[in-house]
């Protein structure tokens, strides 16, 4: 999911490559969604997978920092049921890069929520600073 329109074709940009930060923590769980990549550690891009069962094998190994693929988030249990509907979806669709695994017809994520964590990370600016509020005095 990311950069892929609903009939399986690129939407034509690469964006800069993320660094790999499977070290973060947290396991490739059922319900948790992470960063693919390619054979370079830092090629992921702008596409997310989910995991639909626990893909433990998908974990960072112990002394090999250029392994693993990095979680960074999970389904809300209230959303659950309608990504097993998605993941229940048959398949066969014959386009984009996954061919025979696409869903048909075609499904489109419209929105996805960000929740819970909303604390700000070091180094990491504010999509919106001017809505922030001056601290009071």
């Amino acid at each position: 999911m990311g950069s892929w329109n609903a009939q399986g074709k690129g939407k034509g940009w690469v964006a800069r490559p993320v660094k790999l930060e499977a070290a973060n923590g947290l396991k490739n769980l059922k319900f948790t969604v992470a960063l693919p990549r390619g054979d370079n550690p830092t090629s992921a891009g702008p596409d997310f997978y989910i995991n639909m069962r626990d893909s433990l094998e998908l974990d960072q190994k112990p002394g090999d920092p250029r392994s693993g693929f990095a979680v960074f988030g999970q389904v809300t249990e209230a959303s659950r049921s309608v990504l097993q509907a998605i993941n229940d979806t048959a398949v066969g669709g014959g386009y984009g890069p996954f061919g025979a695994s696409a869903p048909r017809p075609p499904i489109v994520i419209k929105r996805i929520s960000v929740m819970g964590d909303s604390a700000a990370r070091p180094g990491a600016a504010s999509a919106n600073p001017a809505a922030k509020k001056p601290p009071s005095r």
